[in-house]
């Protein structure tokens, strides 16, 4: 019985590779952009880096959680790999970042959930369908924000 969700999405940008490079490692300006996002920080010296942890914390009354994400592969500006345990569930989160060769990139964004306790693993089973619509939407708004704060911060020439 498969106890793992998974989605692949595809995002486009005027901005470059670098350029999304530098808002995924622009913590602290993820509150500029998302929504539930109270502050966040990449530990520690603020750069995405193998073995780094990212803080984020989360809103009050969002639906939200704070989370310490590890990152488990980084190579700058094209790819990063996170990997976040809340509750009995850990997510794993692959970007690879590519030149548009316009200009701007190509973002390819798989997210995995998998279940850690028996439990959970039959749940997410059953309700494989209904979890994937709420997972992708969750992936949707979390890129798309990114996404936002890259072409801030390529207009801004900070890259």
């Amino acid at each position: 019985m498969p106890a793992t969700i998974t989605a692949t999405l595809v995002f486009s940008t005027t901005a470059p590779p670098t350029a999304v490079w530098a808002a995924l490692e622009a913590a602290p300006r993820w509150p500029q952009v998302l929504d539930d996002c109270a502050s966040a920080r990449i530990e520690p010296d603020g750069k995405l880096a193998e073995g780094r942890v990212i803080h984020s914390r989360a809103k009050a009354g969002s639906e939200s959680v704070d989370t310490a994400s590890r990152v488990i592969a980084a190579t700058r500006p094209r790819e990063l790999t996170t990997e976040t345990d809340v509750g009995n569930y850990r997510w794993r989160d692959s970007y690879a970042i590519a030149s548009d060769g316009q200009g701007g990139a190509r973002i390819t964004v798989t997210s995995a959930i998998d279940a850690l306790r028996p439990l959970d693993k039959v749940i997410l089973f059953f309700a494989r369908k209904r979890y994937l619509n709420a997972f992708t939407v969750g992936i949707q708004k979390h890129v798309r924000a990114l996404v936002a704060l890259a072409e801030r911060i390529a207009q801004e020439g900070k890259t």
